[in-house]
């Protein structure tokens, strides 16, 4: 056995004939093997493998610690962490609709001992998040924990590492807004496209657009639910972003 999946070492001071593991390190009701080295001069001496499997234990339904309910976030990569327990697996959703449709809905899964994973470039909008516990090992769930609610609005400093006038993008959620983070001043000309390639709407000739970040709301309500392509032009540069109205 090579103890490739480790999930727990310490080197402990000469001498030291116990130790105990900090509590949640282990899952309820799962199997694990030890193993102890001991160093002697240059020789290092090895135990045999100890199996040993823990007691059953159901956890309780997660608590979301982070982010905190109705909170906003200024950060587009958003740590979610929760109360420690003994589940031996926990899954995570982040999605902008409070019922959590599998094509809008993020998840992340972390092992035992673990408390905490990010959820990496979400777009400005206010999301929603839930959460349950594996046990059993692994067979039986919790409930869901209660659902909170937070609002991405990212104050990340804008660095340009391109050769670009500018970087967009449309948030998510029913109310549509179109970001740009702008390089440099200047105006835009932003058109609406249908899947055709027949222009719709020109939404604005001459958008002005500051240095930073720049939203501008999208007038879906009057849209037929379907594909649009959203074309914003400054200067010599031109980007299409997909648009999806319902």
């Amino acid at each position: 056995m090579d103890f490739t999946d480790t999930i727990y070492s310490k080197v402990l001071p000469a001498g030291t004939s116990s130790f105990t593991l900090p509590q949640y390190t282990l899952a309820g009701a799962d199997t694990y093997y030890l193993c102890a080295y001991a160093t002697l001069s240059d020789t290092i001496q090895t135990t045999k493998p100890v199996k040993f499997t823990t007691e059953a234990a159901i956890p309780q339904i997660p608590t979301i610690l982070t982010p905190e309910n109705n909170s906003t976030v200024t950060n587009k990569n958003v740590s979610v962490t929760w109360a420690p327990d003994v589940g031996i697996m926990y899954r995570v959703e982040v999605s902008p609709v409070n019922t959590f449709p599998s094509r809008n809905t993020k998840i992340k899964s972390t092992q035992a001992g673990v408390f905490e994973t990010v959820f990496e470039n979400l777009a400005d909008g206010v999301y929603y998040a839930r959460m349950r516990a594996y046990y059993n090992p692994g067979n039986s769930t919790t409930d869901w924990s209660p659902v909170i609610s937070f609002t991405v609005r990212d104050e990340t400093p804008i660095t340009n590492t391109k050769a670009n006038s500018f970087n967009c993008f449309v948030t998510s959620g029913e109310k549509k807004s179109l970001i740009i983070d702008a390089y440099e001043n200047g105006t835009a000309k932003i058109s609406l496209i249908d899947l055709a390639g027949r222009t719709t709407t020109i939404l604005n000739n001459r958008q002005m657009l500051t240095i930073g970040r720049n939203s501008i709301n999208l007038p879906t309500n009057n849209l037929n639910s379907g594909i649009y392509l959203v074309c914003i032009e400054m200067e010599n540069q031109t980007k299409v972003l997909k648009l999806i109205t319902k």
